[in-house]
């Protein structure tokens, strides 16, 4: 099976995103920029209309580690709207890699998105508390206004309980964040929409994972919007930890009437709900969903192996946001100044993985390097452990041979995850009909789109209505509808743009 591959992907020239906060603060954060231009480019950091770096010169084909002041971290649930966004601006497009490792032993990693992809509706995801868990969003634009949707009842300030069904309402300018946490609940599944695009950072302060293995450790991503989600991802274990300890996964959707195979296994999922599963050792398996849904990887807490590692928390990119190249540093030492081993894990066809190369050299020629079939399926996925330091680039052989890959890494009480490389293509799409109120959503991908719609909403229309929307592209067929009263009727014409 293979996806259409949009070339858009992580890659910018305008960040924004907060720092939840982390189990104590003893450290300085630090954020890895990597010039994936020609030339040089400049680079500034700002937070709170204070330049923390300032035009920063990165040469071509490099990077450079800055390391934010502890101050930016957000601190405490609260009802106060503070200055925390964090902004990184350059001429050029650069790759962002932010870890919030301000404690020594407790850290964890994102992948920053480009502002021009972010979006409006979200659906929060974390882990089962020890301490908090916890989301932030981070305003782009003045004049924002965001609404949160609890998924479970939830103790907003001393004596305020929001109910589902109930919401909360902010208004933020630009850089503007709010964090909340939560001790005793799961905001896995609460939505947040806003009327601007805005980031959404989501995780915990420290998360045992699981829940009866004592170390625990922040958990992070930065969360991509509802339109960019997906339907088919495969889960495989992280290598390094290949027992059920890098093996854990949550799945949530954003839509009523969501069924969802993991393996063999069928569920349906509501908005509000979601599913963890657990595969066994060295077992892979492939996710497909009838609507887009969001899956995340837990790596688990060292005691439940006994290996060097501790919990963790990566997005797993979706099939449908494959990329044709990939750029990447590595993170090597952690704040207690101990070695940290990278992996990398590369989900593909199976003949487009014979063609990937990780800095130029096939992958499957890296001592070492391990390989598997997921069972009953064309796709494969290939791991490696990634032996020297510094910026690295994963490609494929062609132009049209794709991937999804995951950065990881093992210290002694610490670990990172996060996606190396995410395509950020709109895979839910809005159709707005001329003269018609509503919008209706569908698939980017479907060819043909039928709306359904009441007589009370349009005029009598005696000819064909096509869709205008801006995802609909050249050569797709449209299904037309015409409304008659007093029923509805479909159309078996079509319209031809």
């Amino acid at each position: 099976m293979s996806f259409f591959t949009e070339q858009r992907q992580n890659a910018g020239t305008k960040f924004a995103f907060a720092l939840l906060e982390n189990y104590s603060l003893r450290h300085n954060a630090t954020v890895i920029i990597a010039n994936k231009s020609p030339v040089e480019t400049l680079v500034n950091v700002t937070f709170k209309d204070v330049n923390i770096i300032e035009n920063l010169a990165i040469p071509a084909g490099k990077h450079e580690a800055v390391y934010l002041p502890n101050d930016v971290v957000l601190k405490k649930s609260d009802t106060i709207i503070v200055q925390n966004g964090i902004e990184v601006t350059s001429d050029k497009d650069i790759i962002v890699q932010v870890y919030n490792d301000v404690h020594h032993r407790s850290m964890d990693g994102f992948l920053a998105l480009p502002t021009h992809v972010l979006g409006t509706e979200y659906f929060v995801i974390t882990y089962s508390p020890w301490i908090q868990s916890q989301f932030a969003v981070v305003a782009i634009e003045d004049g924002t206004e965001v609404d949160f949707y609890p998924a479970q009842p939830f103790r907003f300030s001393v004596s305020t309980v929001i109910h589902v069904g109930g919401r909360i309402n902010w208004k933020l300018n630009a850089l503007e964040a709010i964090q909340l946490q939560c001790p005793q609940c799961d905001f896995s599944g609460a939505r947040i929409k806003s009327n601007k695009p805005i980031a959404v950072l989501s995780g915990n302060r420290c998360a045992s994972v699981p829940e009866d293995v004592l170390s625990c450790d922040h958990l992070v991503e930065q969360l991509p919007p509802v339109n960019q989600w997906g339907k088919t991802f495969i889960a495989a274990p992280l290598m390094g930890r290949p027992q059920v300890s890098g093996n854990r996964f949550r799945i949530l959707p954003a839509r009523y009437g969501t069924e969802i195979a993991v393996g063999a296994d069928s569920i349906s999922l509501k908005p509000g709900e979601f599913h963890d599963f657990q595969l066994a050792a060295n077992e892979t398996t492939l996710v497909v969903a009838s609507k887009p849904v969001l899956l995340v990887q837990f790596g688990s807490g060292f005691e439940s192996d006994n290996l060097t590692g501790d919990p963790s928390m990566t997005l797993v990119p979706s099939l449908e946001q494959r990329v044709t190249e990939a750029t990447f540093v590595t993170y090597n030492k952690t704040k207690d100044q101990t070695e940290v081993t990278n992996f990398i894990t590369v989900h593909a066809d199976c003949d487009d993985l014979d063609e990937i190369l990780l800095d130029g050299r096939h992958m499957k020629t890296i001592p070492d390097a391990e390989f598997t079939t997921v069972e009953l399926t064309g796709y494969c996925v290939g791991s490696v452990k990634v032996v020297s330091k510094g910026m690295h680039s994963i490609s494929g052989g062609t132009n049209t041979t794709t991937f999804s890959a995951i950065l990881y890494g093992y210290a002694y009480y610490n670990s990172f995850a996060h996606p190396i490389a995410m395509g950020v293509k709109d895979t839910l799409c809005i159709a707005r009909l001329p003269d018609v109120s509503g919008s209706y959503e569908y698939d980017c991908e479907q060819q043909l789109l039928a709306v359904e719609l009441p007589c009370a909403t349009v005029r009598n229309y005696t000819t064909i209505i096509c869709d205008y929307s801006e995802c609909v592209r050249p050569g797709r067929f449209i299904i037309g509808i015409e409304v008659t009263a007093p029923g509805r009727k479909k159309l078996k014409s079509y319209c031809n743009y």
